[in-house]
Formats: C-alpha cells, sequence, structure tokens
C-alpha cells in the first residue's frame, strides 16, 4: 500500500488526519478496480497548513522565486524529471479513477513538453520594465509581476492532468503554488513531488496539502493567498465563490453543467451514436464536458435507440490497464453519487433504463457501469457524473432547444443534424462550446479560451490570470 505525503519546504511528510468528513465512508482509498486498499484516505492538519502558507508568503514577499533566473533550467530539469514517470502517472489514475491507461497517458503526458517551452506557460509576458513609446517618444513604462501565493484544488477525475497546467503556469509566472488533490484521487501527486525533489526546485516553491472540502476551504480562506483555481462541481464553486467573494480574490473555475446532446431530424445517427458513447465512456463517463441530456427527434428515436443498443454492445468491459479494455470501473469516491442519481431517475413516473445487451462486465468487486440512457417524458436537468444520462423525444428544432436550455449550467453541447438546423441551435443554445456533427475533445486553433454557459465556469487558468500589469506613466 503507498504512503501518502505532504510536500512542505522540500520535505515529504506523512499527514497527521485520518479521520475526517471524506473518509467517513471508507479509510483507504481503493483501487476501482478490485476494491483492494491503494492508499490511507489523509488531511492536513491546520498547523501544517499554516506552515506551507507561511512559507509560500515569505517566498512571495522575498521576490526570491520572482527573480529566479534559472527558471528555463529548472523546468527542463523538472521535464527530465517527469518524463520517466509519465506511465506511473497513469498507473496511478488507473487504480484511483478507473481511467484506461491510454486515455491517462494522454491526459498526463503533455507536462514535459510545456516545461520546454516555458512560452506556452507565460505567453509573451515581459517580467522586465518595458519602454512604452507615444509618437516616437518614451511615456511611461510597464511590465508584469506575480498576482502571489496560488492554491490549485485538483479534481478527482483527471487529478493531475487538469492541475498540472495551472501548477506550471502559476509557478512559470513566479508565484509559489500550493496544490491540494482530491481525497479520493490523490496518488500522482506523490509522484510529482518526487520529480520536483530530484529537479533541485528551490524548497517551498510548490507545495502539496492532501485532505478533503475543510482543506479546500482553509486554503482558501487564507489571506495570504491571492488567487484560486479551481476544477470541481458547480456546487462546489459556488462556495468558493463566495469565499473569495469578500476578499475580491481572483478565481478560476472549470466546473460542469447539464450538457445536452441534440439529435435532429436527418442526422447521421451512425456518427451521432458513436459520439454519444465515446462522450459517454471518455474517463469511464467521469467527464466533465459528457452529455447528460440527449435530446433526440421523434423520428429518430427508435433508429438512434437501436443504434445506441448495438454500439454499447461492442463495448470491452474490463483492468483498465489492459489495452483491449474500452471501458473501466467507476471511481469509488464518486460511486454513492452517481448510484443515488440513478435511483432517482428511475424513480419517477414512465422512466426506463436502455443500454446494451448481452454485457460481458467482469466479476470484480469494482463497479462497472455501461452507457446507459434513462427515457424521461418530463423535463429532468442534472449533472450526472458518469456514463448516464436521459433521453427525450422532441417534435421540432425549437422544443429541442428549449429543453437544452433548461438549465442554469451547460460547459458543452453538442448538435447533429442538416447544416441549415443545426446553425438554429448553435446559436441559440446557452453555452460557448458546441461540437457540430462530430466530436473534439480539445478546442483546437483557438487563440483564447471560449467563455462559459451560464454556471458552468468563471474566469481561465491562463498566463494573464497569474500575473498583475504595473504600468507608471512619465
Amino acid at each position: 500500500m503507498t504512503t501518502l505525503f505532504n510536500f512542505i519546504n522540500g520535505e515529504l511528510c506523512t499527514p497527521k488526519i485520518s479521520d475526517f468528513l471524506e473518509s467517513q465512508d471508507g479509510s483507504y482509498v481503493l483501487d476501482a478496480l478490485t476494491l483492494d486498499p491503494v492508499s490511507v484516505m489523509s488531511s492536513t492538519d491546520t498547523e501544517t497548513m499554516d506552515m506551507a502558507l507561511q512559507i509560500a508568503h515569505s517566498i512571495d514577499a522575498s521576490k526570491s522565486w520572482q527573480n529566479n533566473r534559472n527558471k528555463t533550467e529548472l523546468f527542463a530539469r523538472l521535464a527530465n524529471e517527469m518524463e520517466p514517470l509519465i506511465s506511473e502517472f497513469a498507473l496511478a489514475d488507473c487504480r484511483d479513477v478507473g481511467t484506461l491507461m491510454s486515455t491517462a497517458n494522454g491526459l498526463n503526458g503533455y507536462g514535459p513538453l510545456v516545461c520546454r517551452n516555458l512560452n506556452y506557460l507565460v505567453k509573451d509576458k515581459c517580467f522586465e520594465w518595458k519602454e512604452l513609446l507615444e509618437n516616437g517618444k518614451v511615456v511611461g513604462k510597464m511590465k508584469h509581476v506575480p498576482v502571489g501565493p496560488i492554491v490549485v484544488l485538483a479534481p478527482t477525475n483527471a487529478p493531475l492532468g487538469s492541475a498540472l497546467i495551472q501548477v506550471l503556469r502559476g509557478l512559470a509566472c513566479g508565484n509559489p503554488v500550493i496544490v491540494k488533490p482530491s481525497p479520493w484521487s490523490p496518488n500522482s501527486f506523490n509522484l510529482l513531488a518526487r520529480a520536483f525533489i530530484k529537479a533541485d526546485f528551490p524548497k517551498g516553491v510548490f507545495q502539496i496539502c492532501h485532505g478533503g472540502m475543510e482543506v479546500g476551504k482553509y486554503l482558501v480562506g487564507s489571506p495570504l493567498v491571492k488567487a484560486i483555481c479551481f476544477t470541481g462541481s458547480t456546487k462546489g464553486g459556488f462556495e468558493i465563490a463566495k469565499s473569495c467573494a469578500t476578499t475580491l480574490k481572483p478565481i478560476a473555475m472549470e466546473m460542469s453543467g447539464c450538457n445536452p446532446f441534440i439529435v435532429l431530424k436527418g442526422a447521421d445517427l451512425k456518427k451521432a451514436v458513436e459520439t454519444l458513447v465515446q462522450s459517454l465512456t471518455m474517463i469511464n463517463g467521469q467527464y466533465c464536458c459528457g452529455p447528460s441530456k440527449v435530446i433526440v427527434h421523434k423520428d429518430e428515436l427508435n433508429p438512434f435507440i437501436e443504434l445506441f443498443r448495438s454500439r454499447v454492445s461492442q463495448l470491452v468491459f474490463g483492468n483498465p490497464q489492459d489495452e483491449n479494455t474500452t471501458l473501466g470501473p467507476i471511481c469509488v469516491g464518486l460511486l454513492k453519487s452517481l448510484k443515488g442519481q440513478i435511483e432517482y431517475l428511475l424513480s419517477r413516473d414512465n422512466s426506463y433504463a436502455i443500454t446494451g445487451t448481452d454485457l460481458k462486465i467482469p466479476n470484480v468487486k469494482g463497479t462497472f457501469i455501461p452507457p446507459t440512457l434513462i427515457f424521461m417524458d418530463t423535463n429532468v436537468s442534472m449533472e450526472l457524473f458518469g456514463p448516464i444520462a436521459t433521453l427525450h423525444s422532441v417534435k421540432s428544432v425549437s422544443e429541442a432547444i428549449l429543453l437544452a436550455n433548461q438549465t442554469d449550467a451547460i460547459l458543452k453541447a453538442y448538435v447533429f443534424g442538416k447544416v441549415s438546423e443545426t446553425a438554429m441551435v448553435i446559436e441559440s443554445v446557452e453555452t460557448c462550446w458546441i461540437d457540430e456533427n462530430e466530436f473534439d475533445r480539445g478546442t483546437p486553433g483557438l487563440k483564447e479560451p471560449h467563455s462559459w454557459g451560464g454556471f458552468s465556469g468563471f474566469g481561465h487558468a491562463t498566463p494573464d490570470f497569474f500575473v498583475k500589469t504595473v504600468y507608471v506613466r512619465n
């Protein structure tokens, strides 16, 4: 079993608390496949958090990291230390979350690349005074300076994959960074601490404090912390926003929402179903961009359902470390909530589940949930963080749009159909990230981040977020 470590001022130390809110349902982080203990669920005491916060504050006040001239060399060394650990990062996610090895390698593999290209992390920010000219005359100067100590709150589903870019950008812009992993998927951060130690990064510049909601609250509420990066639920994001509002502390939050998947009359049903199954099985459905509400034109409903059943029946359930597996188990920490949502939906009048047939689910202790549509004859808007979505039948494009927008948050929407009709959806659905007649895992070609739909996010952890601009007029 792995020993979990905090990483404080360059030293590994064991968290002192094992009895806390998130550990009440079990004392161990469990392997998603076997339910064998992986590590003890652990939380950081306030004395240790205060130490980490004070160290970060002192580094920021001294400007020792801000003025460090060896950042390029340090990040290159970090890249060299991270590279051989990529498969170990992925293995940690396989165990903690159930993520397929191939997916986890992709999520965690970008670190060395960006560490060797600091321009990607800082994006032309000037950390030295730059003269400002007006009609050929110097009229002032400006530069960017670090915003101050950053707290990064990592999600459960893609713990290192989501948090690492925020950590690296914060550091590259001259800020000390404290990261708090999810209590259910913390083990990849042990490996990250090892990489920082071997790269001989300055002590205290990067720190790790393990724990659950209470640790997150404490770090977010500290006046020594100057900005917050959060990836997680909309509910959690609101709590963070409330805490930061009284001091106007900057926050960058990527949350989720009730994401609609719209299939219009005349759509390429085979392509639509393939995209739906891909999006429902990404990280075994534990995917912030995954669909929660599937909306299908009534004339396409029956053939759509049959194609869906057939495609789900082709999935290979199994060990996420096996390259032949196409769907792994659900993270233990997310399972209770997801099961409760499924039970609620199936308790509604006239609801029923649609999934594949003759599914070959392994006889293991972990829980596999096949991609499932739950037909509803009334609107239900829920963020379903698993391979589950509600299914609704509509008679028109306008009805589909109305149903899609009956929620407070849409991170991403999908629409399939004739271009003349998908255009109506694109113009009307209340989100800023839409896949039209295809599945796109990223946002290629964008020079700036997309905006958020409703309560699906706030701010962006771009280089601008991690710096302040100082302007002097002569």
